[in-house]
């Protein structure tokens, strides 16, 4: 775990990290509510819950690596435990509040192996005459939600052990018998 305090930043990333963090809070808070699109990448004036991706609301008069990062836990007395992008880096907040940043692309964040496989989803796609949805990891097994065709409203989902797939040819077998896959009753994520 490490201490917010002596993490040393580039200027660079001090200064972009406080640009990033003021705009997202601003973008939030312009008439005390969210004025983006809904469905569209925003700030949230909710707290953020653990697995998501939030921006520090008053942490930005000593900008550091965790004033945007991925909520690992979270109490009702504002105490967190967040992860520093791009690392397993943690650190442990009190007194601060976080705004979940709402309708990230999916697989942003991820990192490692979880990331390489993500790719590997979306290249196999692109071979199918399927959509992509989301990919949601829950240790070994991954769920992959899609849909067939262009038009279809109906999204299947497909669990896997995302660990013993390392090629596109076998994703791609695994998509091919689509009429025995479980429909999805509505779109996730």
């Amino acid at each position: 775990m490490s201490n917010r305090k002596g993490l040393q930043l580039s200027d660079k990333e001090r200064m972009l990290l406080y640009l990033v963090g003021r705009l997202g809070l601003e973008v939030a808070f312009i008439n005390g509510r969210r004025i983006s699109d809904p469905e569209g990448f925003h700030v949230s004036l909710d707290k953020a819950k653990p697995g998501e991706i939030a921006i520090a609301g008053s942490s930005f008069h000593e900008p550091n690596p965790f004033v945007v990062a991925k909520i690992v836990h979270a109490n009702p007395n504002s105490e967190w435990l967040v992860q520093e992008l791009g690392s397993n880096r943690t650190c442990k907040y009190t007194n601060e509040t976080f705004y979940p940043i709402r309708n990230l692309p999916p697989g942003i964040f991820l990192m490692g192996k979880e990331r390489k496989f993500y790719e590997l989803v979306r290249k196999a796609f692109r071979k199918v005459f399927f959509r992509f949805n989301s990919l949601d990891f829950s240790g070994e097994t991954a769920i992959l939600i899609y849909r067939p065709g262009s038009f279809s409203k109906n999204y299947r989902c497909l669990k896997l052990n995302w660990h013993k797939i390392r090629s596109i040819k076998t994703l791609c077998a695994l998509l091919e018998p689509d009429d025995q896959r479980e429909v999805c009753h509505e779109k996730v994520k």
